[in-house]
């Protein structure tokens, strides 16, 4: 009779072994398919050849490996050599010393090391751009497929993209983040807004607000104020966007009332009993009263942004406004929290800058609100006041197309956006969906193309779209900013023919009439491979 127990172990042993080769495997096989997969989608991310991503591979496994394998067994035989000829012996054919590992297993293990270390090296010198890129186009070999095997396949690349959002957060620095980490309110859960599953609205009829303006550097640029706009009702507020007009009680502010930023929300709170038109005129006062202090931002070099000194110095970067925005309110009795996060901008990459603004309790409902972007149009180190309402009161649908909040609950959506989702998401402004547009092709921030790039928007209202197309920011692209051309159809057409092989950016504009001031509405990134 056997030993009690012998057999059992044999079994368990023998099944913890399959185990322990099954995910050696795995891992063995997937790590050069990953380091591949790195390399591909930042080529394609960055308009480089794929085929050398591909020839990257082949030399991933089985090139560096093997040629690693014969180097190696070349230097042992020669060492054997000098060792034999030291003492007068000779060297035999399969005399060499026989070692633990196979060839395979060797193999194997180098294999694993130089991928690791690839796939290390990329992750901690561009672990940003590495992210974006696997986030953006880590589908490139499914450009162009809609098909249920594709969306799955896609739907999986994409989830193995967001277990690095961690390693990109981790690199990324908010410097207006610190400003408002002591301010009441920055620990609240706040519930998705009302509005929070609805889908992008569908605007009424032309707004009559003068349209943003476009300055010579393509930066937006607000309505004139005439200080005559008459407040609405509570129910009218709450629509987006509002006319571009400042609260008839911050442009008749009289000088005594704006002593102290106490003094100043007495009095709004005083003039104003209505909520949300309390929370505008607020809001309209950070927005109208602050210069941006674009040289601060450029040089790096960023003063005190707390609410005292921004209201003394009346300047300041996105910081001063929210932390200024958020003390308005508590003197006024309004709930108004200061939210951090990034956001992106034209000229900026798909992933934006650090950035604050602020969102709004009203009545039991969340809103959110950016005083900053609603002051005016920066160019260099030149800001252009310009008052505008695209980002007070805006639905977080859409808010959320170029803001995101560090924590994901501030998006006040019910299934908040991934910033993989994020970074997907064509860059366009609220104004595109305020004047009616709806972006039916490409659904994505970034494509690829071969000699000229084709885009199709819906435009219930018939509004006049211009499209031009130049050199991205740290792009191969040459030439100027051309013109696209633009059938006035329903849904509207613009093709761009790209000149050269590069990277662009396709810049589009609208206005409510043929002639006059187009105001910027969106862009597309567009890299070219004739």
């Amino acid at each position: 009779m056997g030993e009690p127990g012998k057999g059992g172990r044999s079994v368990l042993g023998t099944l913890v072994a399959l185990v322990l080769k099954t995910v050696w495997g795995i891992i063995v096989f997937t790590t050069p398919l990953l380091g591949v997969w790195g390399a591909s989608s930042l080529a394609a991310y960055k308009n480089g050849p794929i085929w050398l991503a591909i020839l990257a591979g082949l030399a991933l496994f089985p090139l560096l490996p093997v040629g690693w394998e014969l180097g190696a067994r070349w230097w042992r035989k020669r060492r054997l050599a000098r060792k034999r000829q030291d003492a007068k012996t000779f060297v035999l054919d399969g005399d060499e010393p026989k070692g633990f590992l196979t060839t395979a297993d060797r193999v194997i293990l180098r294999t694993l090391v130089v991928n690791l270390v690839f796939i290390g090296g990329l992750l901690t010198t561009h672990p940003e751009q590495a992210f974006e890129a696997l986030s953006t186009r880590g589908d490139w070999m499914l450009e162009g497929r809609d098909d249920p095997t594709a969306d799955g396949l896609r739907h999986r690349i994409f989830w193995a993209a967001d277990r690095l959002e961690w390693l990109y957060v981790a690199v990324r620095d908010n410097p207006f983040r610190e400003f408002g980490e002591k301010l009441e309110g920055s620990d609240e859960d706040p519930a998705p807004a009302a509005d929070a599953d609805e889908g992008l609205p569908t605007p009424g009829p032309r707004p009559t607000a003068v349209p943003p303006k476009q300055g010579d550097d393509g930066t937006a640029k607000g309505g004139e104020d005439d200080g005559g706009a008459e407040p609405q009702s509570a129910k009218s507020a709450a629509r987006w966007p509002m006319p571009a007009k400042l609260h008839p009680v911050v442009a008749s502010l009289p000088a005594e009332a704006e002593e102290s930023i106490d003094s100043v929300a007495r009095y709004i709170a005083a003039h104003e009993s209505d909520p949300f038109l309390r929370v505008k005129a607020l809001h309209d006062y950070a927005a109208d009263r602050v210069a941006y202090d674009a040289e601060a931002l450029v040089s790096g070099n960023i003063p005190p942004q707390d609410a005292e000194t921004t209201f003394r110095k009346r300047k300041s970067v996105c910081a001063g406004y929210a932390t200024l925005l958020a003390a308005l309110g508590k003197a006024a009795g309004a709930h108004i929290v200061f939210v951090p996060g990034d956001a992106r901008t034209q000229g900026q990459g798909l992933g934006g800058g650090g950035h604050a603004w602020n969102a709004a309790k009203i009545e039991g409902q969340w809103y959110l609100l950016d005083a900053t972007w609603n002051s005016g149009s920066v160019a260099g180190t030149t800001f252009t006041k310009g008052y505008r309402t695209d980002y007070l009161f805006t639905p977080p649908k859409i808010f959320a197309l170029d803001h995101l909040p560090d924590k994901p609950r501030w998006q006040l959506l019910n299934k908040p956006l991934s910033r993989g989702e994020f970074l997907r998401q064509p860059m366009m402004s609220p104004g595109f969906y305020a004047q009616g547009f709806e972006l039916l092709r490409p659904r994505r921030s970034q494509v690829s193309v071969s000699g000229f790039v084709d885009l199709e928007i819906a435009n219930p209202k018939g509004m006049y779209l211009l499209a031009s197309y130049g050199a991205k920011e740290g792009g191969s692209g040459s030439g100027e900013a051309q013109r696209c051309k633009v059938e006035r159809t329903e849904p509207a057409k613009v093709h761009c023919e790209l000149p050269s092989e590069g990277r662009y950016a396709v810049k589009l504009f609208a206005n409510a009439e043929e002639y006059g001031t187009f105001g910027y509405v969106g862009q597309l990134e567009v890299n070219n491979q004739p």
